[in-house]
């Protein structure tokens, strides 16, 4: 969590000397699917407004349907959060992401609170993402999740300690 938000410019480096704020040159350009949907999504509006929201600029809802429909979000659009399950606000939460076409994508935990299959289809739609040129770069402590990486950088007391690619 602590990396994808100081990737974002959102969390300050540490250090012992003070630095200026970091600069993220375009923001807009990325993606931040935090692992507890709950606190990143707005309890007073409706899912649909959020990805509405989201949208980057000239892209409409329909654009979206694919997308919407793979994740299972398409009914769950007049809801507000507590009104739907974590596995559902955590879907909802990668389709709202999305919706802003981010050149980087950052994904903290991406099947947390999902069941095998909703599993399976997130991993599946960020492979999907990531062969269509988006940048994606996921977090997890999940060995599954990691396997389905095409590169896996293991870090360990801030340093990484093994770094593979995936064989083609």
């Amino acid at each position: 969590s602590t990396l994808l938000r100081a990737i974002c410019g959102l969390h300050p480096p540490a250090s012992r000397k003070p630095t200026a704020p970091p600069q993220v040159d375009a923001p807009d350009r990325i993606g931040l699917v935090a692992q507890d949907a709950a606190l990143s999504l707005n309890p007073f509006w409706s899912l649909g407004r959020q990805i509405d929201r989201a949208r980057a600029r000239g892209r409409e809802r329909a654009d979206l349907c694919d997308e919407l429909r793979e994740l299972q979000v398409t009914e769950l659009l007049t809801r507000r959060p507590g009104e739907c399950s974590g596995g559902q606000r955590q879907r909802a939460n990668l389709a709202r992401s999305l919706a802003g076409e981010p050149d980087l994508l950052l994904v903290d935990e991406p099947t947390a609170g999902l069941d095998a299959r909703a599993s399976r289809t997130v991993l599946q739609l960020l492979a999907d993402q990531a062969r269509r040129g988006r940048a994606v770069v996921i977090v997890t402590h999940d060995p599954d999740v990691a396997a389905s990486c095409h590169r896996v950088l293991k870090l360990s007391m801030n340093r990484s300690v093994s770094s593979q690619i995936a064989a083609a």
